[in-house]
């Protein structure tokens, strides 16, 4: 008999932590408490953004096919142990700084072996997104947009030497520009990033200059090579120079 009573209450634990779990559960996820995987399902749902009040115990989570457009920092940060995150078939663009890496949207997924990114509308992914991701072993990127500019020149070369499982190769293409619309971005030609550098030659001399009232005079420079300013998130430089009578630049 008090055998069957201590069965009994540890029957009754188990179904406790079992409601607990579910009535965590964020609406409209369903959340599942297996021995081998805690799974929660957010996928179809057509969500914004990624849902709060998960359970932090789920080791799968699954936000696939929704109308996620941002990856917000901290997005994971009750989610410590998940191993498993597919956020295919979204819109996402961007993933804030302070979600993956070094404190941006993944940063807290220390366990994080499976990361499904692909089918969304990435242009470019900033260098040093996965650097904490320390034991991801497979990575779905194929199907993204990419603007192959010298922001993606650092993908080109992680690709080829990651240990990483990085799928469909064939399927990670230039979107952009025109010219390279379809190139495998492991294939995409190296180019010449190195920032323009805008050189005064001749200046007014200040002391016998009169100088008229009102608004000061600016020289407007506009550089017209947007490769020579990829990655610095500008398609042109702009600077505004006053009073100087020549200008030239070098790249």
């Amino acid at each position: 008999m008090e055998k069957m009573s201590v069965r009994i209450v540890r029957l009754l634990a188990v179904w406790a932590l079992v409601m607990v779990v579910v009535q965590c559960c964020p609406q409209p996820c369903t959340c599942v408490d297996k021995s081998v995987q805690n799974l929660a399902n957010c996928a179809y749902k057509e969500l914004l953004e990624v849902p709060t009040g998960l359970p932090p115990n789920i080791t799968t989570l699954s936000l696939s096919a929704n109308k996620i457009k941002l990856l917000k920092s901290k997005s994971f940060v009750t989610v410590t142990q998940v191993s498993s995150l597919w956020l295919a078939h979204n819109e996402i663009v961007t993933i804030e700084k302070d979600t993956l890496a070094p404190l941006d949207a993944f940063s807290t997924l220390a366990d994080l072996r499976s990361l499904r990114i692909n089918n969304n509308k990435f242009t470019t992914i900033v260098q040093g997104t996965f650097s904490t991701l320390t034991s991801l072993s497979h990575l779905q990127i194929f199907n993204n947009p990419f603007s192959c500019s010298c922001a993606v020149e650092w993908l080109r070369d992680w690709i080829t030497t990651t240990k990483i499982s990085v799928p469909e190769p064939n399927n990670i293409v230039c979107d952009s520009p025109e010219h390279l619309k379809g190139t495998m971005v492991t294939n995409m030609p190296k180019l010449s990033c190195k920032a323009p550098v805008v050189t005064i030659t001749q200046q007014p001399d200040l002391e016998t200059t009169e100088l008229a009232e009102g608004p000061p005079s600016c020289l407007r420079v506009r550089l017209r090579n947007p490769s020579a300013t990829a990655g610095l998130g500008a398609h042109h430089f702009q600077p505004e120079l006053p009073f100087s009578s020549a200008v030239k630049w070098s790249q």
